[in-house]
């Protein structure tokens, strides 16, 4: 639960749009990370308060600790992309005593780089979530009835199946 999170930095990929969702209307301060004007603008529909183009370089971590109070770093870190570079980039934008959700799951084999003195010293701590359970899937069930999130508020654009290749 993210319920009393200061601020909360969440990927943008469907998943990430969902997350911004619900950690908005559970209060959290939503920074939201894409690439994409498309996926910028649908984070900002779904209750980000503010994003971050990942697509521009720089210091992503940095970008994202000066959106939060003090520049001190986020209380909830979710990784909803799955990749070990945004796992890595999580674990970067945290402050003290803060949480990481690893929640996508990066491909069989790969590996993570995290600063041990960090997570240690910072009391960082580290939780995975595997989503399929069947409570989970009822409280989605749930949320979608209530009207909470819909469907349409997770398409950030179309292209022809031509294209898939290249996405």
């Amino acid at each position: 639960t993210v319920t009393g999170v200061q601020t909360c930095a969440l990927p943008i990929c469907p998943i990430g749009l969902m997350f911004v969702r619900m950690a908005r209307l559970r209060g959290a301060h939503v920074i939201a990370v894409g690439k994409r004007d498309s996926q910028l603008a649908a984070a900002k529909r779904m209750g980000a308060d503010e994003v971050v183009n990942a697509g521009k370089g720089g210091d992503l971590a940095d970008e994202i600790r000066s959106k939060t109070p003090d520049h001190m770093g986020v209380d909830i870190a979710i990784e909803a992309v799955g990749t070990p570079a945004t796992w890595e980039l999580a674990f970067q934008t945290m402050r003290r005593g803060g949480t990481v959700n690893c929640f996508g799951g990066c491909a069989s084999g790969s590996s993570v780089r995290l600063d041990t003195s960090l997570l240690h010293y910072s009391e960082i701590s580290l939780h995975a979530t595997f989503h399929h359970t069947p409570a989970f899937i009822r409280k989605a069930l749930e949320t979608i009835a209530r009207g909470d999130v819909r469907a349409t508020d997770l398409i950030t654009g179309e292209e022809p199946l031509a294209r898939l290749p290249q996405l």
